[in-house]
């Protein structure tokens, strides 16, 4: 990418992650998907960009190589054959902010998080066009940054599922998160064909359009824990099925308090012979000295750790603003903590 702070291109090697000359790299950082008012990041990026570069150098000096930002449909998907030019040039900012601080970008795409802010002639696409257009977003954007060492990854979806039965009635997003839908469904009608096949065809094809235009991108799927096969309900999306056709396996986990080596186990079975990264994990439902042991527990079975960060929320302090601030401390404390176990003398 022109203008870009050329940083070398990371690669999978058997089930660990090089750079050049094969030196190991392990992502560890944090989620930048909101900051503390919940704000999406393409809610500011524009009118408070100094915002964007102060949280982003709090991150790298909290220890982070790794930024996982997540793309919205509505904020990109000018129309069906087009992309916003304005959202990518300030995507490149984004980029050469990361360079700059010797950060890497793992971006996620086809965000639908607000309902509100979700194209209307998107949301009315039958499967395959919607599928095209997707691959579209994908293509574009692999061409634009081709090469460039600062974007680690490119990240398909965030938490996609295959209906078991057919969703036509509720449309794409799936359950509401406080405003917000985290999760989102690939196809309206379920089966058949199966749902693993559904699955694999998306994933294929996608994969297919950013390879294409970037042989080298790495390519995964943020899955949620859900999506072993014995999980009821399950995302559809079988980890050993879908693993042949990524670079990396990707798993989203928050660990249960009291039930931490239950945990664990999940982490185990995403293990398929590729590197395996948790890029979302937070001690949500668990204490932070629960989370301090998951983090120890999993550290020699996975290649990576991305958490959350967001500001803490200053004045006027709620009692909601205050506990979230305590979290957030707490999380900090353990991200630093943990840093040089997972890192070891690597650079950063």
């Amino acid at each position: 990418m022109p203008g870009s702070t050329e940083q070398p291109l990371v690669r999978v090697c058997g089930n660990r992650f090089v750079i050049a000359g094969g030196h190991p790299f392990i992502p560890y950082g944090f989620n930048y998907d909101h900051d503390e008012h919940y704000r999406l990041l393409e809610d500011y990026w524009h009118s408070e960009w100094e915002k964007v570069e102060r949280d982003f150098v709090a991150m790298r000096d909290a220890g982070a190589n790794t930024v996982r930002i997540h793309l919205q449909a509505g904020t990109f998907l000018a129309s069906a054959q087009s992309l916003h030019e304005p959202a990518l040039q300030q995507l490149d900012r984004l980029v050469q902010l990361a360079g700059e601080l010797q950060l890497r970008l793992h971006i996620v795409g086809l965000g639908c998080y607000h309902r509100q802010r979700v194209p209307a002639w998107y949301d009315a696409l039958e499967q395959d066009e919607r599928w095209r257009v997707q691959a579209m977003f994908w293509q574009t954007l692999a061409a634009r940054y081709r090469g460039c060492g600062t974007i680690f990854c490119f990240d398909l979806m965030n938490e996609p599922l295959v209906p078991a039965r057919c969703r036509r009635e509720r449309g794409w997003l799936g359950q509401d998160y406080h405003g917000s839908h985290f999760t989102q469904y690939i196809a309206l009608a379920g089966t058949p064909p199966t749902r693993s096949a559904i699955a694999r065809a998306w994933t294929q094809r996608l994969a297919s359009a950013i390879r294409r235009a970037d042989p080298q991108r790495l390519v995964t799927i943020g899955l949620v824990d859900w999506s072993l096969p014995h999980c009821k309900p399950s995302s559809g999306f079988a980890p050993e099925e879908i693993a042949p056709l990524l670079d990396f396996v990707c798993l989203h986990i928050y660990p249960e308090s009291g039930h931490i080596a239950s945990a664990v186990a999940v982490v185990e079975q995403f293990r398929l012979g590729k590197p395996l990264l948790v890029d979302e994990s937070f001690p949500l439902r668990c204490s932070a000295e629960e989370f301090d042991g998951f983090l120890g527990a999993i550290r020699p079975l996975v290649n990576g750790l991305l958490g959350f960060y967001t500001d803490q929320v200053a004045v006027p302090l709620t009692e909601h603003h205050h506990l979230r601030n305590r979290a957030m401390r707490e999380w900090l404390h353990v991200f630093s903590r943990q840093r040089p176990a997972y890192l070891g003398d690597l650079p950063a």
